[in-house]
């Protein structure tokens, strides 16, 4: 109790640089409470975001001139594989959208970068608490509506599948990981132990009930990793490894009996018996990896790419892969600069954990870097290249609270 008192009171105290920009952090958490509302495109963050990153950039919270330059680059290529690409797109129109919402992801991950740049590990406590509050509301109206207990099931609801307030339960699944590896290691700023378990078990019921394949397995690397890389990793200071071991396995254990009674429902057995029947592969899976084979082809066919978003129009259906996407539509280049940006943003994590004087910012580098691995392997099966979570998760690392290897100078 004591640990998770004096996290949260070193996450909450810490004073902001200006009274002119106090109220910040308050809209930024206000983002990410209302980021698990994204029943129609554009959503409400997306332009709470962009509102937030133009006030940024003007009053110097989002100093753009500051950002690391590695991710930087990687992401211009991205974007300029991106804009060549829209040259050869038999839909143009729809090219430059989905152009534009690439760029809006980058410009979503700049302005997270800038806030933890500017606030330092004070503004942790706002995102995630709004993160997590929005988190749990969906979980639990989704939840509600699944068993009946309200109405809204063609809101909450898709093919019998809670999805919250997302239009699909792929997304609505991984939405919920980062909070639930957070609230499992006990890394969230929540005062209240019994908070950080109330989070715990809301955020993996709602991963379970989300009935995603790949979002199981996402979750399920996750946790071994988080649980690897806290052992395996350089000891936080003053904290005992086998009481955060403990922690973890007290409460992923009350998690899984809670799905396990759960599961002991016939129509939640019945969608199980569904989504893992014929050996976990339905019709709808050949279709993807043939639609996939022809994404390779293409790429091998247009060296340039066939142009943004233009996967659903040449192959009529979505590649399901965020990589074989982009090598399709963008190119060599684009899946070179999208990788490159991934993995050293991976490294970046590891790095920042390893070096870190702060065992706050040690933990979210750990679940960073945990969860980033679940996130690299969901999206070889779905695409994720809009999903507006990730991008937030490949910010975190790149906060500059410790020396790394790509830069960042200690001390927040």
């Amino acid at each position: 109790m004591a640990r998770v008192a004096y996290l949260h009171e070193s996450w909450s105290t810490a004073a902001y640089p200006s009274a002119t920009v106090r109220f910040f952090p308050a809209l930024i958490g206000m983002a990410f409470c209302i980021s698990c509302i994204v029943l129609v495109e554009p959503a409400p963050i997306d332009a709470l975001v962009l509102a937030l990153f133009a006030f940024g950039v003007v009053s110097g919270i989002v100093r753009l001139g500051e950002m690391p330059v590695l991710p930087v680059l990687f992401l211009a290529g991205l974007a300029l594989a991106n804009v060549i690409s829209i040259s050869v797109s038999a839909e143009p129109v729809r090219a430059i959208w989905y152009c534009f919402v690439t760029l809006y992801m980058m410009i979503s991950w700049a302005l997270f970068v800038g806030v933890m740049n500017f606030y330092g590990i004070s503004i942790l406590t706002p995102i995630f608490r709004g993160y997590s509050l929005g988190a749990c509301l969906s979980v639990i109206l989704a939840v509600a509506s699944y068993f009946h207990l309200i109405g809204f099931q063609y809101r909450l609801l898709l093919n019998g599948r809670p999805k919250g307030l997302f239009k699909d339960p792929n997304v609505f699944g991984p939405f919920l990981i980062l909070i639930a590896v957070l609230a499992i290691s006990g890394c969230l700023p929540f005062a209240n132990r019994a908070a950080q378990w109330a989070t715990a078990v809301i955020a993996s019921l709602g991963i379970a009930l989300s009935y995603s394949r790949a979002c199981w397995i996402n979750f399920a690397v996750s946790l071994v990793l988080f649980v690897l890389l806290d052992q395996l990793l350089p000891p936080r200071i003053g904290v005992n490894r086998s009481s955060t071991l403990l922690r973890l396995f007290g409460l992923a254990t009350l998690a899984m009996l809670v799905i396990a009674a759960v599961i002991q429902i016939p129509s939640v057995r019945a969608m199980l018996a569904i989504r893992l029947g014929q050996g976990g592969m339905h019709d709808y899976d050949r279709l993807r990896f043939e639609t996939q084979r022809l994404a390779v082809q293409a790429a091998i066919d247009h060296p340039l790419g066939i142009g943004p978003g233009q996967s659903e129009e040449t192959f009529q259906y979505a590649t399901h892969s965020s990589y074989l996407r982009v090598l399709s539509e963008n190119g060599l280049f684009g899946l070179f600069c999208l990788a490159g940006f991934l993995l050293s943003t991976l490294a970046q994590a590891i790095a920042g954990a390893c070096s870190t004087p702060s065992p706050h910012w040690r933990g979210v580098y750990i679940a960073a870097a945990a969860c980033l691995c679940g996130h690299l392997i969901n999206s070889g099966v779905v695409d994720t290249l809009h999903w507006r979570h990730l991008w937030f998760l490949c910010a975190l690392p790149w906060a500059q609270n410790s020396v790394a290897i790509f830069g960042g100078e200690g001390g927040k």
